[in-house]
């Protein structure tokens, strides 16, 4: 007989803490289980599920599509700094670094600006962090998945010794070849 595995309160509450952070220990541990159930409940098809259904609900809610959000990082990505500033040249001759205005800037540029400020110095251009957004871009396309590096050699041997018998000579040893 198959009965469909219900959630209880408490593992419904380790589901929605593991919801916050998608850290199973700190999840356990904020639900009131030891730090080491977290993956054991990961485990349970009901826990899986309910968490599948959480974010599938957060999806619809915020309208936000794996596409925007790679779009996003791909602006902060390959942003340039001199994609904000332009030189331009005053009534003096003289050249002057001046910050294109956002109205020009296209919404993907916007987005890859944390700020733009006026100092005693002239202008800063902040970008977000480039190298955070070109390593979640790798992660998501399995750029960086851990790869073996070393590879058996069709050559290897391999010799067991069996045990210790006093009787034999130590050259008449068992062995075997793989």
């Amino acid at each position: 007989m198959h009965t469909k595995e219900i959630l209880n309160d408490h593992q419904k509450l380790f589901c929605d803490e593991y919801l916050l952070d998608f850290n199973a220990a700190a999840a356990a541990r904020r639900s009131g289980y030891g730090t080491s159930s977290g993956y054991r409940l990961l485990q349970m098809p009901a826990c899986t599920s309910y968490i599948q259904k959480k974010i599938q609900e957060r999806k619809e809610k915020i309208q936000v599509t794996e596409q925007d959000i790679i779009g996003e990082l791909s602006s902060i990505a390959f942003a340039k700094a001199t994609d904000y500033l332009q030189i331009t040249e005053q009534d003096t001759g003289k050249q002057v670094l001046q910050a294109i205005p956002a109205e020009q800037l296209s919404a993907g540029q916007r987005a890859a600006v944390e700020y733009v400020r006026q100092t005693s110095a002239g202008i800063s251009v902040k970008l977000h962090d480039k190298v955070r957004a070109l390593e979640l871009l790798g992660k998501h396309i399995g750029l960086f998945a851990v790869k073996p590096s070393v590879k058996p050699s069709e050559d290897l041997e391999v010799h067991v010794e069996y045990g210790s018998n006093e009787s034999q000579d130590t050259d008449e040893k068992d062995h075997t070849a793989i």
